[in-house]
């Protein structure tokens, strides 16, 4: 019986069941009146009995209450049967019960009957007994959770965007009546269509949404219709959102031809997008892919026009799109998320007939003219912008944008810029943007800079303008990471407990490391081998290492609490090349531990066990860490006689470490481990509390204990032969 048990039925089978009970207590004590037996051998078969009557008595009101309900026109879920066929089919399915037949063969009938009477058992589940606004919601979240999720990646086509994509949706009205009758009377999951869809399916999803503001998208990937172009602007005016998607396609054996060339109707719809107002519109997505990444052509762009009688836009993304030029009247005031992947900028004027227009790589002064028309933007995103700086840039003047709260980038170095002043270009990346921006109120930055080289792991940061410097001193957590080799990040969190691996950086400084540099070297280490000593020597000055450098000299200054080190020196077990696998230096870890000495709690999580004592040995130093309290780090048994050093020097000169953390495994959370009851503190001299797993040090401190207490033993029992001496 399941526990969710429908309302109409509570009463009907607490009645049922207790009669159920009744007779089967009566049962028993005729059956057993003169047994001379007691009851408990019998308990578990009595128990079975009682669960099997439980589910016949819930078949039984099941069955009641249907009849009942097919009897009762007051009450009944009118379908297309009249009631006389409803009294008909309760008259017999009352006479069958009645007579003693099954109720598998009542409920399973194969009469006409029979479709009925289940049909009336479903109305009777839990899922169709909800409150339709429940049902209504349910309904929502899928058809909404169909329109976002994707084929597997932005490269793909979403599937709903496909000739027969709106199948899935109208499967929701194949289920049942009830939920036919509820899916159909929710407007917002017929709203959202795709002109890529045969014009029939697009007015049935129309007429469903009884004239509710409807979201539009497209793709050229599919067959579009030659009537989309009039399907869209005929919905103009109340459209809600627009979705555009164009791909310019690559043929096999043959040179590369544009896709948008052979569909002549999307460039009617941009015509109509661009001279026709839509004043309900709030959400704007146009993307254009090109896998050969050629800037030569692109689509036409947004006129000033349609952006200005807008004035309900609050979003808008622009992916591989040039930059809509705005006159200097027009303000966005409504925009308050704005999206910018690889834009472009249109330097000739087509006809808007014509998709293609000749173009060019945005400058960072288009970005910023464009910023200067939304002073109410709030979240603003930049991705693969491959932005090169003119010789009329200035940042004289800074674009305010007093609301804007969120700010994600995304660079890479200009394809044009020679390998001499790549560093001056990287440096100018992050730099020239935010200096011409200024955000009193952010409270989340996320910067990645692409095809980075180790040596200048950070540099792209060194000049931030004093508004971020001042936004990162609030950082009490400092993580600093490397993924396997290709990024090098600094995660910065406001709550020094946080747990990176849950817990959201309010500011992040990433290092995408060239994957060209690591091939170059990994062929310079097996084919000249004169030069893999001069791989050791790639430390620089005083052997330290240029990752720890660059973190040192370009990271913005911070005092944080709590500093995580997680595999910031990666080391890869699979791989030949030399430098990975060379440890920390001595001088690479005091120089990194020396440049946070407000740090309470260190953790490190480092593959090289060379590394670990490196880091051990650098807080021998006591100028080093001077506040810190706690240290979590991996290690076993041979780590033990470097930590006794380390933290008796450190405790001669009253710098005593509060608690110790050594674990086995490299990826266990400490966090987790100090919210444990199981874990007791293990006596060690130099520290206050030492925590750990290994079980080398376990059983070697359970030996010592062990033999304590054999001693404690002799001692006593030495003591009391003495005493009976006397």
């Amino acid at each position: 019986m399941p526990a969710n048990v429908p309302r109409c039925l509570e009463e009907r089978l607490q009645r049922t069941t207790a009669i159920a009970e009744k007779r089967l207590n009566k049962f028993i004590q005729v059956s057993l009146r003169y047994v001379d037996t007691s009851v408990e051998p019998w308990a578990k078969q009595i128990s079975g009995l009682r669960e099997g009557i439980k589910e016949i008595a819930f078949t039984e009101a099941r069955i009641t209450q249907a009849i009942a309900t097919l009897f009762n026109d007051g009450t009944a879920h009118k379908g297309a049967q009249t009631s006389a066929e409803r009294r008909d089919c309760a008259t017999k399915k009352k006479k069958q019960l009645a007579e003693g037949i099954s109720y598998d063969k009542i409920i399973h009938d194969a009469e006409p009957e029979g479709l009925l009477f289940r049909r009336e058992l479903n109305r009777q589940l839990p899922i169709v007994t909800l409150p339709k606004q429940f049902i209504s919601m349910i309904l929502s979240e899928y058809v909404e959770t169909c329109w976002v999720s994707t084929a597997g990646s932005r490269d793909e086509e979403s599937p709903q965007n496909r000739r027969f994509g709106f199948v899935h949706i109208l499967r929701l009205t194949h289920i049942c009546s009830v939920w036919r009758r509820i899916a159909m009377s929710t407007t917002s999951i017929w709203c959202r269509l795709s002109l890529n869809w045969p014009p029939e399916a697009v007015s049935t999803f129309s007429i469903r949404s009884w004239g509710l503001n409807p979201k539009i998208q497209m793709s050229n990937r599919s067959e579009l219709p030659r009537n989309a172009p009039l399907l869209l602007l005929e919905r103009l005016p109340m459209t809600k959102e627009i979705n555009l998607e164009i791909q310019r396609k690559t043929r096999c054996h043959s040179p590369p031809t544009d896709g948008i060339s052979s569909y002549t109707t999307l460039a009617e719809v941009f015509e109509g997008l661009s001279h026709y107002p839509a004043p309900l519109l709030e959400e704007l997505t146009l993307r254009y892919k090109d896998r050969e990444n050629r800037m030569g052509t692109m689509p036409c762009a947004i006129t000033d026009f349609f952006l200005a009688n807008s004035r309900a836009l609050h979003s808008l993304t622009l992916e591989g799109f040039p930059i809509p030029f705005l006159k200097d009247q027009t303000l966005l005031k409504g925009l308050r998320f704005l999206s910018l992947v690889c834009p472009g900028t249109a330097i000739t004027t087509r006809p808007h007939t014509v998709l293609d227009a000749s173009a060019r790589e945005a400058s960072w002064s288009d970005i910023h003219d464009f910023l200067s028309h939304t002073p109410d933007i709030e979240r603003l995103k930049l991705e693969v912008v491959r932005a090169r700086e003119r010789s009329s840039d200035t940042t004289s003047t800074a674009v305010e944008l007093i609301k804007c709260t969120h700010i994600d980038l995304l660079l890479r170095k200009d394809s044009s810029v020679s390998v001499s002043s790549t560093a001056a270009s990287l440096q100018l990346l992050p730099t020239f943007f935010l200096s011409a921006l200024s955000c009193p109120q952010l409270s989340t930055l996320s910067i990645k800079c692409r095809h980075i080289k180790r040596k200048d792991a950070f540099d792209s940061y060194a000049d931030l303008p004093p508004y971020i410097h001042e936004f990162t001193r609030r950082a009490k957590f400092l993580h600093l990471s490397q993924d396997t080799g290709k990024e090098l990040s600094a995660k910065l969190y406001l709550d020094p407990s946080a747990q990176e691996s849950i817990s959201i950086p309010y500011c992040s400084f990433t290092a995408m490391l060239d994957s060209s540099e690591s091939e170059v070297r990994e062929e310079r280490y097996y084919f000249d081998a004169g030069r893999r000593r001069r791989e050791l020597c790639e430390y620089g000055s005083a052997g330290v290492h240029p990752t720890i450098q660059s973190i040192t000299n370009n990271l913005p200054s911070i005092t944080p609490d709590t500093l995580c080190l997680n595999r910031l020196f990666f080391h890869d077990p699979h791989s030949c090349l030399v430098r990975e696998k060379q440890p920390a230096t001595l001088e690479s870890c005091q120089a990194l531990l020396r440049h946070y000495p407000s740090i309470t709690k260190l953790i490190i999580h480092e593959d090289l066990s060379k590394t670990r004592e490196n880091f051990i040995r650098a807080l021998q130093d006591p100028l080093i860490c001077p506040k810190l309290e706690e240290l979590c780090i991996s290690g076993d048994l041979s780590h033990l006689e470097e930590i006794k050093l380390t933290f008796s020097h450190r405790k001669a000169n009253d710098l005593i470490l509060k608690k110790l953390y050594l674990f086995a495994d490299i990826s266990y959370n400490y966090r987790i481990a100090r919210q444990s009851d199981s874990w007791e503190p293990i006596t060690l001299d130099c520290v206050q509390e030492f925590f750990t797993d290994s079980p080398d040090i376990l059983e070697r401190f359970s030996t010592r204990v062990g033999n304590v207490r054999t001693n404690l033993r002799t001692a006593c029992t030495g003591i009391r032969r003495y005493r009976r001496c006397f």
